[in-house]
């Protein structure tokens, strides 16, 4: 049995996996968490895996507490991933592979083994990216924004009377400057999103299956085009491609 686990800016998720199938995502927020704590109280009751395999973009402090956690409880070694030239029949377009976020890889190579085609994986987290896979199996790169939590806090960070605002569902057009926040980060994201889909629509000739992920995916789902596919575990998917390939 394989721990997979996605290191992102804000949150780290896991499964189970193996070979014949997986146990539901779980998810915490790791930033400003006693990272040792919580990974006590969610890890603590798991049957010790066989193998722990990470992809990880937060950095070595984490990095560092989960090995240390792996080692005292389970004695094991984690595993992290990185982004490689090729994997599972998809190669990689960056100019230099080592540039590209293991997340990012790993996304648009579950995509790949899924769609066997051209597509575009969205992957609404800290950062909005959108990332092109074509026909011949490339991945082509993408595109990197500010996500929908992070562009309201740039808001409110940056200007002397825009305030973080409340959970609200978006207005248009807004009534209150909190709405008004909302409404124009969930725009801003969506229109992103939109404009990429739409040019690479016009560059192919044809519609292109379209995965979305990451945690922030559900406050823009609403906000997509029809058609769009939601695979909350797509990365993980990809840890466990990548744990397949090992070698």
């Amino acid at each position: 049995m394989i721990l997979a686990v996605d290191v992102g800016n804000s949150r780290v998720k896991w499964l189970l996996g193996d070979g014949s199938g997986r146990t539901p995502v779980h998810a915490e927020r790791w930033r400003d968490a006693d990272i040792g704590r919580l990974l006590d109280e969610r890890w603590g009751a798991l049957e010790p895996p066989d193998r722990i395999v990470v992809a990880n973009v937060a950095g070595p402090v984490i990095a560092r507490a989960l090995c240390d956690w792996a080692r005292s409880h389970w004695g094991l070694e984690p595993w992290f991933v990185e982004t490689t030239p090729v994997l599972a029949g998809l190669r990689n377009g960056y100019r230099d592979h080592r540039e590209l976020g293991v997340d990012r890889w790993l996304g648009a190579v579950a995509a790949w083994q899924r769609v066997r085609g051209a597509a575009c994986v969205v992957d609404c987290g800290t950062a909005t990216t959108i990332n092109v896979i074509a026909a011949d199996g490339e991945y082509r790169g993408g595109l990197i924004a500010p996500g929908v939590n992070l562009m309201q806090r740039a808001l409110a960070g940056n200007t002397a009377q825009l305030p973080l605002p409340d959970a609200a569902a978006p207005q248009w057009p807004a009534r209150s400057t909190g709405e008004a926040i909302i409404t124009g980060s969930l725009n801003a994201a969506a229109g992103g999103i939109e404009r990429a889909l739409a040019r690479l629509v016009a560059e192919a000739g044809q519609a292109l299956p379209c995965l979305v992920t990451g945690g922030e995916a559900a406050l823009l789902l609403s906000q997509l085009p029809a058609g769009v596919e939601h695979v909350p575990d797509l990365v993980l998917q990809g840890v466990l491609v990548a744990a397949g390939h090992r070698t």
